[in-house]
């Protein structure tokens, strides 16, 4: 996500052309070159206008996308698939400051019409950190801004690098 975006929020959607490979074809739960359905959900995106590809599994839940997990926020509460994705190590730092901040972490399937009816959504990547999204399927998150939850983890993503728990001085 360019720098821009992180401080406005990017466009997602839901793709309709691919499913997320499934589970007994390529095991998602490790990091592998497999990437067909993430490229085609990548040219889906760039075809409707959007940023980033959100896939579903072949029951209509939601996955992950095309290198990050996707966390959902409702009524104060995070989701975030239980299966069928990666589970990166920048989500799991966003599992330590949702704790450390209180949110509930739901950690299960998590079915599109959350996504839709979402109050909050954000991408987490190594690569990218915390990028919100404000726009799915080109309609607005709910009011189309950042939220305080996905601000609060952002902040707080970011400051972890700093903290001697999470980080150390690679000195060579």
């Amino acid at each position: 996500m360019p720098p821009d975006m992180q401080y406005t929020g990017g466009s997602s959607i839901i793709a309709r052309t691919v499913r997320r490979t499934p589970p007994g074809a390529f095991d998602p739960t490790i990091k592998n070159l497999q990437w067909g359905d993430l490229t085609r959900g990548l040219f889906e995106a760039n075809d409707r206008g959007a940023d980033y590809p959100f896939l579903a599994d072949g029951d209509t839940n939601l996955t992950e996308g095309s290198g990050f997990n996707i966390c959902v926020i409702k009524d104060g509460a995070l989701y975030t698939a239980d299966r069928g994705v990666l589970g990166g190590v920048t989500r799991k730092s966003v599992f330590d400051v949702a704790r450390a901040r209180g949110i509930e972490i739901h950690l299960e399937v998590v079915p599109l019409n959350l996504a839709y009816h979402s109050d909050e959504i954000f991408m987490c990547t190594t690569a990218g950190g915390i990028m919100p999204i404000t726009r799915l399927d080109g309609k607005p998150v709910k009011d189309g801004q950042i939220g305080p939850i996905t601000k609060t983890i952002w902040d707080d993503y970011w400051a972890m690098h700093y903290d001697p728990k999470y980080s150390f001085e690679v000195d060579y």
